[in-house]
């Protein structure tokens, strides 16, 4: 299973329009997505505006790969769950956010293995078309990965 998320802030329609597309010509793919309030209409995707904590972790345990916008929650949840992510930016020109924190986040975890970045829409798709060759980072002892959670929360704050 796929799950998808926007976050709880914003929705993100460039991401999960190149999802739903995708999903359509992958219809044995189960696609679930916490969509935050998008207007796209879903036909192929089980869509959600927001998840309770308890229905969002039961879709991450269940979930093969979490796709979904540069949120450092996104990212760390996929860690912390040895999933891997593929993550896209949202980008302040085209109206998708209030900065462009989000590529710095990107251009952070560049080639770290278990984040694949999608740059734009076609990447996206190549990476969905790909999915099964995706590994997730290799579960770290608890004092290492204690120390990259630790990392990312300080890099939030800066």
């Amino acid at each position: 299973m796929i799950f998808v998320t926007t976050g709880t802030q914003l929705p993100f329609n460039r991401m999960l329009g190149t999802i739903e597309k995708w999903a359509e010509r992958n219809q044995n793919k189960e696609v679930i997505a916490q969509t935050c309030k998008s207007d796209l209409r879903f036909k192929w995707i089980k869509a959600y505006s927001f998840l309770q904590p308890k229905e969002y972790s039961d879709y991450i345990k269940r979930a093969d790969v979490i796709v979904g916008h540069a949120g450092m929650g996104t990212i760390i949840t996929a860690l912390e769950h040895s999933l891997p992510v593929i993550v896209m930016a949202r980008r302040f020109e085209l109206g998708e956010h209030r900065n462009d924190h989000q590529l710095s986040t990107v251009a952070k975890f560049q080639n770290r293995t278990g984040i694949y970045i999608a740059n734009d829409e076609k990447e996206l798709e190549q990476l969905l078309y790909n999915i099964r060759h995706l590994k997730a980072q290799a579960k770290e002892p608890i004092k290492q990965r204690r120390q990259l959670v630790d990392f990312l929360y300080s890099e939030i704050r800066s």
